[in-house]
């Protein structure tokens, strides 16, 4: 909905409107248009994420509504998307071209994958119709597009840009998956140029480019319908592509892969068959483990930066499991998400903390902290942290730690932690180098070797406390990100607000052009009971005392009978409002004729203080007679209750506490 609007000063052809969801539009009269979004989070399923590789604070996320957003983290990790990140750049699949010139217009596609250039300077997007969008960061506009070719509209579901290096002719590799049995190598260097095509006879779905190797051909990985995970070698001269590998294994398609970033030959792949397979293409192609859990298709992959032997995946029974690749074993369910989970990343600088995306329409953050705890400890607590870091950090070359990644299979008993002790990747030797080259500064060294493990914005303010009462300046200057209770107050109200407008907007915008100054999130409708943002609305509402305000949730949520016991703590008169409400309700539903429907509605019409209408429902059931006779009785004599008017129920003094005493 619509919080407000007003006339630019000066300008009285465009307007400004801020919508429940945080969005804020500037609309143009003359044009019948929307001109600029600012900082509106998605309202529909998301289904992919990706981490700048050179920022660990900006993450893109491509979604059903046809965008793709660029968010910049804002402060703690305990929480959804609205109290972490912030919008600070949106692309959309109908967006100008770069020579300013009009796109045709057309509707949104929806946005299945995202990835970054190597520089992150780009944005490569994929979507339902088969198309590959690359946009530029800074300004948002898009520089290339590769339509579909032919009649028909195969869908793409995952892209992957080459990183090899800065200056690699082959930086503007892109390759990207289509349903029409084909995945295409692109150079968006040269506009578009299609570099190879890798028929597979079968829909493709996934995509992803093997890690750089000195003197190595590019390799490509991909995972098709047929349940095949092909490894592809791609000349770098001409483009001709090789099968290196073809593994098979999964009973149902193959939807995801993803190659080992600190392994090479290593191969993760999820699919239909809710498994998660590992493959090893050398010295014997062929599948090291099987990981068995998932209750439902698995959709999301993402090694560990840091502790090769761990792989996170996501599925479609909503949680996200954390594997010990070697042993098979299961070491850790995270069930935050309220449906499907399609995408799961972390960032090389801040290997523990990880985004996921899901049709849940919310970005979660989360920590690994757990797995590396022994080493941050005794890097945090120890005389010198610099060296205990340093024996943290293992020295061992790639094919030592691949050996011992093939052959390890330490005991594990379920429901014990599994310890990792040492650090493998290039975050890890880039902080102990960061730490090593700088004067030495105890309190800033442990700032930063525990923002690496666990990730906080307030661990920078903590420190600036302990600076200032030791007599040492603070390192950042102005206001810090410390916050006054009535503040806490005032966000929890907004973000419940926030949810409750998310939860009410229509599911999607995709295909829906808003006409002229009606812009699509003006549009509402009542959301089933099964929509997150519901719940996360009444609990925010609950835990910021807004009784009422939750009660509404609730009911919203259909939770009818939640919302009428909790109602009497606003009033007793709120409390038949409510029954009221729910009893109108069900004589709307198509359940209303039947017995059930009556039977529900009878006490509620009586605790409303409607005995008539109770009884003359018992009597249209037939053959309760009696049973209305007597209501009637029990009526005339008084014993039924009338209409409340101004009733409630007197709050307890705060520190009273005389009722425990009863």
């Amino acid at each position: 909905g619509v919080n407000a609007t007003c006339c630019l000063p000066g300008d009285d052809n465009r307007v400004v409107a801020s919508f429940r969801d945080g969005a804020v539009v500037i609309i143009d009269v003359k044009a019948r248009g929307v001109r600029k979004v600012f900082g509106s989070s998605h309202q529909e399923t998301v289904f992919d994420c990706c981490f700048h590789p050179r920022d660990p604070n900006v993450f893109c996320t491509g979604s059903y509504d046809g965008c793709v957003k660029l968010w910049r983290m804002l402060s703690d990790i305990n929480g959804d998307v609205d109290s972490i990140a912030e919008v600070v750049a949106e692309m959309s699949t109908a967006t100008e071209s770069d020579g300013g010139q009009p796109a045709v217009a057309k509707s949104k596609a929806i946005v299945y994958g995202v990835d970054f250039s190597y520089c992150g300077q780009k944005i490569a997007g994929v979507t339902v119709k088969g198309e590959l969008h690359v946009w530029r960061v800074d300004t948002g506009r898009r520089v290339l597009l590769v339509p579909p070719i032919g009649p028909d509209q195969p869908s793409t579901y995952r892209v992957s840009w080459l990183k090899e290096t800065s200056d690699s002719p082959r930086s503007g590799w892109i390759a990207f998956a289509r349903t029409d049995g084909n995945a295409l190598v692109v150079d968006q260097l040269q506009d578009g140029r299609t570099v190879a095509v890798l028929d597979h006879h079968s829909p493709v779905f996934g995509v992803a480019w093997a890690p750089f190797a000195e003197g190595s051909s590019p390799q490509l990985c991909t995972a098709a319908l047929d349940g095949v995970v092909r490894v592809w070698s791609i000349s770098p001269t001409n483009g001709v592509a090789r099968i290196s590998h073809s593994l098979r294994g999964h009973e149902g398609k193959a939807f995801n892969v993803l190659p080992h970033p600190l392994l090479r030959g290593i191969i993760a792949s999820g699919g239909d068959d809710s498994t998660i397979r590992v493959w090893s293409c050398s010295p014997a192609p062929g599948c090291l483990r099987v990981l068995h859990g998932h209750q439902s298709k698995v959709r999301a992959l993402a090694w560990h930066h840091e502790v090769p032997a761990v792989l996170l995946s996501g599925s479609w029974d909503g949680t996200i499991r954390v594997w010990d690749v070697p042993t098979g074993c299961c070491i850790h369910v995270h069930c935050d998400h309220a449906a499907d989970v399609y995408g799961l990343a972390s960032q090389p600088s801040r290997p523990f903390l990880f985004i996921s995306t899901s049709r849940d329409s919310t970005i979660k953050l989360s920590t690994t902290e757990w797995l590396c705890r022994l080493p941050v400890v005794c890097a945090l607590f120890a005389e010198d942290p610099l060296a205990e870091l340093a024996s943290c950090i293992s020295t061992d070359d790639r094919d030592a730690i691949l050996r011992e990644f093939l052959d390890s299979s330490p005991e594990y008993a379920p429901g014990q932690p599994v310890l990792y002790t040492s650090l493998y990747g290039p975050g890890s030797a880039r902080l102990l180098e960061g730490l090593r080259s700088r004067d030495r500064d105890p309190l800033r060294d442990a700032v930063d070797i525990l923002s690496f493990f666990a990730y906080r914005r307030g661990v920078e303010d903590i420190a600036d406390v302990v600076r200032g009462l030791v007599g040492v300046p603070r390192q950042h200057d102005g206001p810090g990100e410390y916050v006054h209770e009535t503040d806490l107050e005032a966000a929890c109200s907004s973000r419940a607000y926030n949810a409750l407008a998310a939860a009410t907007t229509t599911p999607s915008v995709v295909g829906i052009g808003a006409p002229r100054l009606q812009d699509a999130r003006g549009h509402l409708s009542v959301m089933p009971e099964s929509r997150p943002s519901l719940g996360r609305a009444a609990e925010l509402f609950l835990v910021n005392g807004d009784i009422r305000n939750y009660c509404e949730a609730l009911a919203r949520g259909r939770r009818w009978e939640a919302a009428i016991a909790m109602a009497p703590a606003v009033s007793l008169q709120y409390w038949q409002e409510l029954c009221d409400r729910y009893v109108d309700r069900i004589k709307l539903s198509e359940s209303s004729d039947s017995p059930r429907g009556r039977d529900e509605a009878l006490p509620y019409l009586i605790a409303a203080g409607r005995s008539a209408e109770a009884i003359q429902l018992m009597v249209d059931r037939g053959g309760k007679c009696l049973e209305a006779m007597t209501l009637a009785k029990a009526l005339a004599d008084g014993r039924m209750p009338d209409r409340c008017e101004g009733l409630r129920i007197p709050r307890t003094p705060p520190g009273d506490r005389s009722h425990f005493d009863r």
